[in-house]
C-alpha cells in the first residue's frame, strides 16, 4: 500500500483554532486510526470516528431509503445532545452523489452548533477509485494512502462531480471560509476546503459576502449569453483546455465539468510585463521569454483567448500564436472575443463562468475609454494564429455583451487542408462539367 506525504493547510488552521481550548470535540467521518487518535488526544479533544469509508460501496449502490437506514446506524452510539466543534470529512463526499452528500451532511447537522467547522478535500480532476486513508503526522503534514489512481489519465475516467459551486447549492447552511490548493507541499489534484456551519439564514447571507469562495452568480455584476463559450460545454468531457485568464477557482471548477485537464495562461501578467518593458527588453522577451511552455506531449482541445487580443500589441500576439501552434491538433478550437466599438474597456475584462453563460466580475467594473487600436477583423486574427481558420462568428445575438464579437477558429493540419483542396477542385470540376453538359444539350 503506497503512501505519500501531503502538507495540509486546513489541518494547520484547525489545529491553531483548537489548541487554545482543551474541551473541543471532533467528529472524524473516517475509520479509527491510532495516529489520528493520538493527535486528537494531544489536543485534549473528545472525538468520535464514524467509519463511513468502510461502507462507501454500500452507500453508493443503495437507493435513498436504504441510504438513510445505513447512515442512521452510524449515529446510534452518539449522544443526541453531542455538539461537535469540528468535522473532518476527508475525501468521502467525492464518492457520493450530490444528493447523497447533502443527505449525509443533513444527518450531521443536528450534532453541530453555530460556527462548527467542516473540513473536507475535493479532487480537482479524476479522483481515486476508492476513498484514500489520511494519517495525521503533525499539525502540518498527513500521509495519504491509496493514491495510485489520483489524476489517472484513463479514457474511461471522468472528472469529479464535486465542486465548490455545486456544494454551495446543496449545503445552504454552510459558508466557505477557506480554500487551499496548489500551495507548497500539497499534492497536485487536491483542494482543501473549510466550511462554517451557520443555520441562521440572515447571518449566513451576511457572512457569505466576505467568504473566500462564492457561487458564480453571487460574484458577477451581470450575466451575458456567450454562444462561443456555450458551444464548448459538452456533456462528453474533452481532454484539455487552455484559458488565457488568471486562475480563478470558480472558472476552474466550471471547466472541470467539461475537461479532464485545465490550464491557465495568466495572460494579464504576461501582457503587463511586456507592456512595461523597454524596446530591447520586449524583443528579448519575445525571443526568450518563459511563457506558454508546456510538456511536448501537451495538446489542447480548446483555447480560450477571451478579449485580450483587443489590448495586446500585434507583435506580442503573433509570438503567442507561434508558440500555441505546437500545442494544437487538427480540430483544436480557438475562441476569441473582440471589442468592436469606438469606446472599449481600459483593460481586458474579468469574465466568470456561470451556468447560463458568462458574467463580469462584480469587483472589477470596467472603465471605458476611446479606442487607440484598430478593430481586428477575423482575417487579421487568422493571420496572427498559424493554421487557424474561421469556423463561426457571433455578433449582436440576443443576450450577448454589447460591442463584442465572438469568433471560433479551428486548427487545420496539412492533411485536412489537402483534403479540402482536393474536394474544392472536384466541386469546381463537377460544376464545369454540369455547365458544359447543359450548353451541349441546348445545341
Amino acid at each position: 500500500m503506497s503512501s505519500v506525504k501531503h502538507r495540509s493547510p486546513s489541518l494547520t488552521a484547525i489545529y491553531n483554532a483548537l489548541k487554545s481550548n482543551p474541551k473541543n470535540s471532533i467528529l472524524d467521518l473516517g475509520s479509527f486510526s491510532v495516529a489520528n487518535f493520538n493527535f486528537f488526544s494531544i489536543l485534549g479533544c473528545h472525538f468520535h470516528f464514524l467509519g463511513i469509508n468502510e461502507i462507501i460501496p454500500t452507500l453508493k449502490a443503495v437507493d435513498d431509503a436504504a441510504f438513510d437506514i445505513e447512515v442512521n446506524k452510524l449515529f446510534f452510539d452518539i449522544d443526541k445532545s453531542q455538539q461537535f466543534d469540528v468535522v473532518f470529512g476527508w475525501d468521502l463526499l467525492n464518492f457520493l452523489t450530490l444528493e447523497k452528500a447533502q443527505s449525509l451532511v443533513n444527518k450531521i447537522n443536528p450534532y453541530l452548533h453555530a460556527d462548527s467547522l467542516f473540513c473536507f478535500f475535493l479532487y480537482v480532476g479524476v479522483p481515486p477509485k476508492t476513498p484514500s486513508k489520511f494519517t495525521i503526522e503533525d499539525q502540518y503534514f498527513i500521509q495519504v494512502q491509496d493514491q495510485a489512481s489520483l489524476n489517472e489519465d484513463s479514457p474511461h475516467s471522468a472528472p469529479s462531480h464535486l465542486t465548490s459551486v455545486a456544494l454551495a447549492k446543496v449545503l445552504p447552511d454552510y459558508f466557505f471560509i477557506n480554500n487551499y490548493r496548489s500551495l507548497s507541499g500539497m499534492l497536485p489534484g487536491i483542494a482543501e476546503q473549510i466550511l462554517c456551519f451557520q443555520p441562521d439564514a440572515l447571518q449566513h447571507k451576511k457572512l457569505s459576502g466576505s467568504a473566500e469562495i462564492h457561487d458564480a452568480e453571487q460574484l458577477v455584476e451581470r450575466v451575458f449569453n456567450s454562444p462561443s463559450i456555450n458551444s464548448i460545454r459538452s456533456d462528453q468531457p474533452q481532454d484539455a483546455i487552455l484559458d488565457f485568464c488568471t486562475k480563478h477557482l470558480l472558472n476552474e471548477d466550471a471547466w472541470k465539468r467539461h475537461f479532464h485537464h485545465v490550464h491557465f495562461a495568466d495572460f494579464p501578467v504576461l501582457l503587463e510585463r511586456y507592456e512595461k518593458s523597454s524596446a530591447p527588453e520586449k524583443k528579448a522577451y519575445l525571443t526568450n521569454g518563459n511563457f506558454l511552455t508546456y510538456a511536448e506531449s501537451t495538446v489542447f482541445d480548446v483555447i480560450v483567448l477571451w478579449d485580450f487580443i483587443t489590448f495586446a500589441n500585434t507583435d506580442f500576439m503573433e509570438e503567442i500564436g507561434n508558440r500555441l501552434n505546437k500545442y494544437c491538433r487538427d480540430g483544436t478550437l480557438l475562441i476569441v472575443m473582440s471589442h468592436t466599438t469606438t469606446l472599449v474597456p481600459l483593460s481586458s475584462m474579468r469574465f466568470l463562468l456561470t451556468q447560463s453563460g458568462i458574467g463580469l466580475c462584480a469587483h472589477q467594473t470596467p472603465k471605458y475609454v476611446a479606442r487607440t487600436k484598430p478593430v481586428l477583423s477575423s482575417t487579421h486574427i487568422q493571420k496572427i494564429f498559424p493554421n487557424m481558420y474561421l469556423k463561426e462568428t457571433f455578433g449582436a445575438h440576443q443576450g450577448m455583451l454589447k460591442g463584442v464579437t465572438e469568433y471560433i477558429f479551428v486548427y487545420k493540419d496539412s492533411a485536412t487542408l489537402s483534403r479540402e483542396k482536393e474536394l474544392l477542385k472536384q466541386q469546381v470540376f463537377d460544376l464545369r462539367q454540369n455547365s458544359t453538359g447543359g450548353i451541349a444539350a441546348k445545341h
